[in-house]
């Protein structure tokens, strides 16, 4: 179907991606400020200072914060085998209660690793008709149309990592935690993944033969 084609990348690069429509997307992962670590002065400094770089910006800006649970599932498998492979009671009982504090730990939302995604969408480039239909009339040549819409991401995607780049290299005065990058091709697949299914891409991480499977479809550059 094409509108579920046009939902994702055909073309994956570091810092962006770009789409069968021929429209791209600038990507750019970072966080925030250790908020507790620094006082209200610094906080009030930081967070104008933002702002202020936002709304100098001269192209659009999504924003968006991922919160997900701590993944604590090895600590707890590699406790669990200590604890059955060990004699001592004293050794088991300090397991159990790592495991016990472990569960509480992930549960606290405060605790929890945020992550926050910058995308910057750049549209694709409008061109002058090519080819000739029987009319006469220049027009589209059907057989082009892959190859052009190849063709038409490039400027698009190019024009987004630039943008993300600048972006990137603005918010790095911020002093975020961690500093705002930009995500590998790899990076950049995962996201989109725990993004459009976020419980799937936890039972089945973006791996092994799955990973392999997803290069097979999409064109990754380094």
């Amino acid at each position: 179907m094409p509108e579920l084609t046009d939902l994702f990348p055909t073309q994956i690069v570091e810092g962006g991606a770009a789409f069968a429509s021929g429209a791209a997307v600038g990507i750019v992962c970072g966080g925030a400020p250790t908020w507790d670590l620094i006082d209200h002065a610094t906080q009030g400094f930081l967070a104008e200072r933002y702002h202020q770089l936002l709304c100098a910006l001269p192209f659009a800006i999504t924003v968006q914060r991922l919160d997900a649970p701590l993944n604590i599932a090895d600590d707890v498998r590699q406790l669990i085998a200590a604890q059955q492979q060990s004699d001592s009671v004293m050794l088991q009982q300090v397991c159990d209660s790592m495991v016990d504090y472990l569960v509480w730990l992930s549960s606290r939302t405060e605790v929890r690793p945020k992550q926050v995604v910058w995308t910057i969408p750049v549209s694709a480039p409008s061109t002058a008709p090519v080819g000739r239909t029987r009319r006469g009339q220049r027009g589209a040549t059907p057989a082009a149309g892959g190859a052009r819409s190849t063709s038409l991401a490039l400027p698009a995607l190019r024009t987004a990592v630039e943008r993300a780049r600048m972006f990137a290299s603005n918010l790095s005065t911020l002093y975020g935690t961690p500093q705002a990058y930009l995500p590998t091709p790899e990076q950049i697949a995962q996201l989109l993944y725990q993004t459009a299914d976020p419980i799937r891409a936890e039972r089945y991480p973006l791996a092994d033969a799955l990973a392999t499977r997803v290069r097979a479809l999409l064109t990754v550059h380094p």
